[in-house]
């Protein structure tokens, strides 16, 4: 019997035969990985010691490339989508509040995300749904897919940078992206220091910056309007 106070041992990793594994056991065990260690470590031999079996011999029921490919893609099956009803204000407030809750489940995602939105039928879907809701709030036909995959991108940079977030700052509503920042400009409410943003509630940061957001899309919407009324 072990004495008493010393560390339990850590389980080690056995030769196991492939039909011990099953394609759920490793699902599991993928996803904790992710939840746990984010996703640039979900790999054969990270999901071999979470199943405390060798990775050749995980290796003979599933490829490192079938396993990051399950887990992706079961992760993506929870991607949240846009609501029905009320307008397209309260619906993509909802959504990006949704959403910020799933992408902080798995650490790594969403840059992930940033990378692929472009690539994935389910990310391409959600800019379908995202492009009806900016078409309500009257933006222009020609800016429809851009601004739709330009807010996805900041709600996954907001996220991404929650804790150290600096931001650039001006007097209009959203604009072009330039390098790592979804919106180029933001409104001068906004306009206090970074590290006075890292003492303040996470959610409550994010919510401002979304609101802000969507007030500029708001005004976008009208300004096309405006236009639109004036060429007829």
């Amino acid at each position: 019997m072990p004495a008493a106070g010393r560390p339990a041992q850590s389980i080690p990793a056995v030769d196991v035969t492939p039909r011990a594994l099953t394609r759920d056991r490793i699902l599991f065990a993928g996803l904790g990985v992710v939840e746990e260690r984010g996703l640039d470590a979900l790999d054969l031999a990270t999901v071999a010691r979470a199943l405390h079996v060798l990775p050749r011999t995980l290796q003979r029921f599933m490829r490192e490339e079938e396993i990051r490919s399950v887990v992706i893609d079961d992760i993506f099956g929870r991607l949240p989508t846009v609501s029905v009803g009320r307008n397209w204000r309260w619906r993509l407030e909802s959504w990006a509040r949704r959403m910020r809750r799933w992408l902080l489940e798995y650490p790594g995602l969403p840059g992930y995300l940033e990378a692929v939105h472009l690539e994935r039928d389910e990310t391409l879907g959600l800019l379908d749904a995202i492009v009806g809701l900016l078409q309500e709030a009257g933006v222009a036909d020609d800016e429809l897919f851009y601004l739709a995959s330009s807010f996805l991108c900041f709600v996954c940079q907001r996220v991404d940078g929650e804790r150290q977030m600096g931001l650039q700052l001006g007097d209009g509503g959203p604009g072009s992206p330039s390098g790592d920042d979804a919106w180029t400009r933001l409104p001068s409410n906004l306009a206090e220091p970074v590290s006075a943003y890292a003492s303040k509630d996470a959610e409550t940061h994010f919510n401002t910056g979304i609101r802000v957001v969507l007030d500029g899309i708001g005004r976008q919407g009208r300004r096309s309007r405006t236009r639109g009324s004036g060429g007829s």
